[in-house]
């Protein structure tokens, strides 16, 4: 039997599923066994999923330069939403290898250093894109907190 959950409460259907959790996304799958439905794999943040391997897609064959460091920008800046610290640098050292003036690669670097307890390094990131962009609104909010 197929389920329109369109026009369903997710909640009515997967009562173990704390549907009214806010600033989050979900994709539903189905796990069959045999032709029989048995239950659902919940993945969390499913939109950075689908965003992930479309950015993989820009920065794999991108012909210009500025729309590879976007590319790159935006899937470091997922990683550091994911916690995925080391893939963020490294994508943020890349950019920056590139273009030494990406005031949000160096923002970037700053979290990193900051969630890793490195606030002198931190800091110094987080002036450098002040440097870059003097109205960069959340280095601002770093430096002058």
């Amino acid at each position: 039997r197929k389920v329109d959950l369109a026009n369903v409460e997710v909640k009515n259907i997967f009562p173990a599923f704390d549907c009214e959790e806010s600033g989050k996304d979900f994709l539903f799958l189905p796990l069959h066994f045999g032709k029989y439905a048995v239950g659902y794999l919940v993945i969390r943040n499913a939109v950075y999923l689908m965003e992930k391997q479309y950015l993989f897609q820009v920065t794999a064959n991108a012909g210009d330069d500025n729309l590879l460091l976007k590319g790159q920008t935006l899937l470091a800046k997922i990683y550091l939403e994911e916690q995925q610290y080391d893939e963020a640098k490294s994508l943020f050292d890349l950019i920056l290898a590139k273009n030494e003036n990406s005031a949000d690669a160096h923002y970037g670097l700053g979290i990193i250093y900051e969630k890793k307890g490195d606030l002198v390094k931190a800091r110094a990131e987080w002036r450098k894109t002040l440097k870059i962009d003097s109205n960069y609104e959340d280095a601002i909010k770093k430096v002058y907190r």
